[in-house]
């Protein structure tokens, strides 16, 4: 696995950005403490792996958790489709005692081609759900 050296640590690519604004996107108060979260994040690695992506992220501890319990969850619900991409990739961010930890980006056992920048994004599912939030 190599190191992405090429992106500065502290921004977001284009991509993360986009993916980041869908799976935060909405009105439960969960989805809003992570946009508030993202705000002041900083990139800790940012690791290509040659199918996808871990982006793990520094968050100021200061900001409240999203809940206050303090198990783990993830959201997973944003799918790209791009030329090179038979099955598409799909993207998961994982929450961890209330805090923005990680961003993955996958393929289906493809090469993580290059262009995806410029991928199209959609929701697996219209319209969202976002019951398993509840009780977050």
């Amino acid at each position: 696995m190599q190191t992405d050296t090429d992106l500065a640590m502290t921004e977001l690519t284009p991509l993360e950005q986009r993916v980041l604004d869908m799976l935060f996107a909405g009105e439960h108060p969960v989805l809003a403490a992570l946009r508030k979260q993202l705000q002041s994040a900083r990139i800790k690695t940012r690791e290509m792996t040659g199918a996808g992506f871990f982006t793990e992220f520094d968050v100021d501890r200061s900001l409240p958790p999203v809940s206050q319990n303090l198990d783990r969850f993830w959201i997973d619900d944003v799918d790209a489709t791009a030329a090179g991409l038979r099955k598409g990739a799909g993207f998961t961010v994982f929450v961890s005692e209330g805090y923005l930890e990680m961003l993955e980006g996958y393929t289906a056992d493809e090469p993580w081609p290059e262009g995806m920048e410029t991928c199209t994004l959609d929701y697996a599912q219209e319209p969202r759900d976002t019951s398993f939030l509840e009780g977050r």
